[in-house]
């Protein structure tokens, strides 16, 4: 498991394929939620948060991270080539509307039965690297939570796993 914890705007414009993201501000909500016992975790971090993010792992039950690599070393050895896009829900409505995108909502149980966009798919973000595969039909995936983070780690999972084009919805 490759997890990059620079926040999610950085993370959009360039990263590892095969990462996800899970900025510093929100790894200790999702870190546990993702990893595995069987499994090694290499973080791309700042060495300024490496301890941090550490501790984090080790509280949790991971013992077994592999390493890390520097945000800075990775970026200048030109590593960061995948990017995904993010959406108004102004550009996103037609396409929503027509049927041309897949409309993913990350939220929890509570805010889905509170309400939802009309053809929106709910995978909660917590179980969504279980579920992808269901998601994954060939259109481009639209992610969307209520404030566009959740979502955006959501998109960063579904890339990871295979998804051709997946985008963030903003706001």
């Amino acid at each position: 498991l490759l997890i990059d914890t620079r926040a999610s705007s950085q993370f959009a414009q360039g990263h590892v394929a095969g990462s996800i993201n899970l900025p510093v501000s929100s790894f200790a909500s999702w870190a546990g939620w993702f990893t595995k016992e069987e499994e090694p975790v290499t973080l791309i971090t700042s060495p300024a948060y490496l301890a941090e993010l550490t501790r984090i792992l080790h509280k949790i039950g991971v013992d077994d991270i592999a390493g890390y690599f520097d945000t800075d070393e990775v970026a200048e050895a030109g590593l960061n080539q995948q990017t995904y896009k993010t959406i108004a829900p102004s550009e996103a409505v037609e396409k929503i509307q027509n049927g041309q995108v897949t409309l993913i909502d990350v939220r929890s149980d509570v805010e889905w039965a509170d309400g939802r966009l009309p053809s929106a798919q709910h995978h909660f973000l917590g179980q969504l690297h279980k579920t992808a595969e269901q998601v994954m039909n060939g259109n481009p995936i639209v992610v969307q939570c209520k404030s566009g983070a959740r979502s955006a780690i959501g998109a960063s999972i579904l890339q990871a796993q295979g998804a051709k084009e997946v985008l963030n919805l903003q706001g």
